[in-house]
């Protein structure tokens, strides 16, 4: 009996040194109470989750020490709640964290501790996790930094295009069409409803655009533009700055006024000017009819980069209007001077003629003579100032859309020759031989005084810029087109100006050495097109240019 009494001890005793070893070797604070809540047994790790010394917990009852452990909790009320409800709860498990003063952040868990069948008490164990849950939380930190950026990115990103959107509908000239787009751009992105107006240059203000989420309500924003206070500036004042922001809807005491903005709904705007050049030039209002949407420091920066680009717009459509009516204007004004200058230089030149003819009647022609002389220079003056004047009506027409075509069959070889005989005293004063080359006539469906224009500057302008060397004119039909070539071995046109020849006014060389207008080929072009045609130039510097007009022989397919 004493045998195996001792044999019966020596196990026991070995089950509970490897009971406490393996409690010692857990790295979670182990707890065991009975159920009188008192303690069984418990592992050093338990006194270093509650920031206790095996020394201090030495000293102290389980009460000193419970209470002591209390006071290092952030919330100890809730781990004594939940002790509670576990203590009445026997069968029941738990789980929670406790986070202590220090920072220290502690899991709990809690079971019955069964004995057999009986339950003897509950087992408590605790773990630090405070670096796990620090890396967690940086985790989560870091994750919302991520998305705030991500948000704040794809926010700036859509804004960028909001504006680059707004940019492009704002290059057109048509300011009313451009910010009425730009009103409509801005709902839903911006705005449930928007508003702009322009300042005229008369003191009144003009309402642009008016644009609503739902296109049935804008009728009832127009209903309110007439009371004063409301939202909206009134005849001969605008907005000076940003205003209203975030502010809800103003008292209005007009019943008509006050259910408009009722039904429509506003609970927050924003108003900008259009001011360019220190100028007010209109106002942007942007209305919410959300709680949630109110405007704040990015939609002002917004709204104002929105209204600077727009107010740029209004100042250069503007500016381009003003240009076009002083263009007009002085179109204007040179074909009626042209008209009125053309009667007294053919009376002049008659004159010059009659002269002429008298003193070849009198005695036998002499250049030389101090009479014969000066009238031959009159002469050339007013023929020149006749296609001067000429050149400036044809553009004021060309300009004007009065240039007038009148189809016919016309040769174009016949055409070409009439113009040389007409330059063959400018050519011979350039001592610049013309030469015509031509397998026979080539008939088309053209006008021929138009024709004629085009035929005589070509050939003058080869004239002036040959240098005296000869100018060959060709003419031929292919198929169904014909071609009138002009070759010169003159000063020629460098590559970068070739482009611009046929502009109004442009010209290759220095108008103080050759004179002239720079009409001449801008008219050839204009014609040409008229006639269904093209012109093109090839040249090069020292080397010469070559021209030529192609044109169909049917005329051309639409009606002039």
């Amino acid at each position: 009996m004493g045998r195996e009494a001792g044999g019966a001890d020596g196990e026991h005793d070995a089950l509970l040194a490897i009971l406490r070893a393996t409690l010692e070797a857990t790295t979670d604070g182990i707890l065991v109470l009975d159920r009188a809540w008192k303690m069984v047994t418990c592992n050093r790790h338990v006194f270093q989750a509650w920031g206790l010394k095996s020394t201090d917990a030495a000293s102290l009852t389980e009460e000193q020490a419970f209470d002591l452990i209390l006071t290092r909790l952030d919330d100890p009320q809730t781990f004594v709640d939940k002790a509670k409800e576990l203590n009445s709860q026997r069968e029941a498990t738990g789980f929670d964290v406790l986070r202590f003063k220090d920072g220290r952040v502690v899991e709990w868990h809690s079971q019955p501790l069964l004995l057999g069948s009986e339950i003897g008490g509950r087992v408590w164990s605790f773990r630090d996790v405070t670096e796990r849950r620090r890396a967690w939380e940086e985790r989560d930190r870091l994750f919302i930094q991520e998305q705030a950026a991500r948000h704040a990115a794809e926010e700036a990103e859509a804004r960028a295009r909001f504006l680059a959107e707004g940019s492009r509908l704002l290059a057109s000239l048509d300011c009313d069409a451009a910010l009425a787009a730009v009103a409509q751009l801005a709902v839903p992105f911006l705005a449930d409803w928007c508003v702009v107006d322009l300042l005229e240059e008369n003191g009144a203000i003009r309402r642009v655009a008016v644009v609503h989420g739902d296109p049935a309500k804008e009728p009832m924003v127009r209903e309110i533009e007439g009371y004063p206070g409301i939202l909206f500036p009134q005849e001969g004042t605008l907005f000076e700055g940003v205003l209203a922001v975030d502010r809800q809807q103003p008292a209005v005491s007009a019943p008509e006024a006050q259910k408009a903005l009722s039904e429509l709904g506003m609970k927050s705007y924003l108003a900008v000017p259009l001011a360019a050049a220190g100028t007010t030039l209109g106002a942007l209002v942007f209305v919410s009819a959300r709680e949630e949407q109110r405007y704040g420091a990015a939609d002002v920066a917004l709204a104002e980069d929105l209204g600077g680009r727009a107010a740029m717009a209004v100042a250069n459509a503007r500016l381009y209007h003003r240009t076009e009516e002083a263009l007009r204007a002085r179109d204007e004004f040179l074909a009626i001077a042209s008209h009125e200058l053309r009667t007294p230089i053919a009376s002049i030149q008659l004159a010059v003629q009659g002269l002429l003819e008298g003193v070849y009647t009198a005695a036998p022609p002499c250049e030389s003579d101090p009479i014969t002389k000066p009238l031959r220079s009159l002469e050339r003056q007013t023929r020149r100032l006749g296609k001067l004047v000429g050149d400036m009506l044809g553009v004021a027409q060309i300009k004007a859309g009065q240039l007038e075509i009148v189809l016919a069959e016309v040769d174009l070889v016949e055409v070409a020759r009439a113009a040389v005989v007409e330059l063959a005293s400018a050519a011979s004063r350039a001592r610049c031989q013309v030469s015509i080359v031509a397998a026979g006539p080539v008939i088309g469906r053209w006008d021929r005084s138009h024709l004629e224009e085009v035929a005589t500057n070509l050939i003058a302008n080869a004239i002036l810029y040959g240098r005296g060397n000869p100018v060959e004119v060709e003419v031929k039909s292919e198929v169904t087109n014909a071609q009138l070539i002009v070759r010169d071995q003159g000063i020629g046109v460098a590559a970068d100006r070739v482009g611009e020849i046929f502009k109004r006014f442009e010209r290759a060389v220095s108008s103080r050495r050759y004179g002239g207008l720079g009409l001449g080929l801008y008219i050839v072009h204009q014609i040409v097109e008229r006639l269904g045609g093209s012109v093109r130039v090839e040249s090069a510097l020292n080397v010469g240019s070559t021209f030529t007009v192609e044109l169909p022989l049917a005329g051309p397919k639409d009606k002039p």
